[in-house]
């Protein structure tokens, strides 16, 4: 995507990529949870690659299955925690030892709902290593995304990012400079989010995420940015930013041309 003021005359270029591991790979229903090696199932990275005003800025978060060793199984898809977590601690270990080695600190969102006995268990689960182990790079918090947005209120997730805002800006972004070839700026931590598949839930909130970051990039590089509350549901920040610069074209507040 790329946006151009016609005043300024500065181009925005913003990217989103997303990379699937390939261990632990696997359908949906046949991966979950955990290996021996640490690897989880459905493990991604998503990064969002802004180029404006001669400046590269990155920003990076991962999503991944409840790193326990569990399955779902049947037509009922009913969910079995298949190891002791005595046994399990080993590979949970290994799991963020390598998160941390690639990204630093990490918060760890969970969306799982309480109501649901099948989640419910592996947030029990995933919450006693949590305090058993005690890291100290990272924190875990969680919230039941179908309790407080039930009837696909999603604007009911706010609060969550609102919490996350200052661990968000305390991890801070990438930022290289294109002329001078300097690092001005680094990541320093990733924001881990889970529901039981990371699909639909996951996706909202790293939605949100990614325009809180977007957001902090655009405000260090001068511009006055829009809040994440204006994102929809199931709306990309690309989308986001799309629409509300349409929205004030239409109004006569910012004339933009599109590339």
């Amino acid at each position: 995507m790329c946006i151009r003021d016609r005043f300024s005359n500065k181009k925005l270029e913003y990217y989103l990529v997303s990379r699937r591991s390939c261990f632990k790979a696997g359908t949906r229903y046949n991966a979950r949870g955990i290996d021996d090696d640490g690897n989880v199932a459905n493990y991604r990275e998503s990064e969002q690659i802004i180029y404006f005003d001669d400046k590269c800025y990155s920003h990076l978060q991962i999503r991944g299955s409840v790193p326990i060793f569990w399955q779902q199984r049947g037509i009922t898809a009913q969910t079995n925690i298949t190891r002791p977590l005595e046994i399990t601690q080993a590979s949970y270990l290994k799991h963020f030892s390598d998160v941390s080695q690639n990204y630093g600190r990490v918060i760890c969102i969970n969306l799982m709902a309480k109501s649901k006995p099948g989640e419910q268990c592996l947030t029990e689960a995933y919450e006693t290593l949590v305090k058993t182990t005690n890291l100290p790079k990272l924190r875990y918090h969680f919230f039941d995304f179908h309790e407080a947005c039930k009837g696909q209120k999603f604007h009911r997730i706010n609060p969550l990012i609102e919490k996350l805002k200052p661990v968000v800006d305390g991890f801070k972004f990438y930022c290289f400079d294109l002329k001078t070839e300097q690092v001005l700026s680094k990541q320093a931590g990733a924001v881990r989010t889970n529901c039981l598949d990371c699909l639909d839930r996951t996706n909202v909130c790293q939605g949100k995420i990614a325009a809180l970051a977007f957001a902090a990039i655009m405000g260090f590089a001068g511009v006055n940015a829009v809040s994440y509350t204006h994102l929809r549901a199931h709306e990309t920040p690309e989308h986001l930013v799309c629409r509300l610069l349409l929205e004030k074209k239409k109004l006569g507040q910012l004339p933009f041309l599109y590339t």
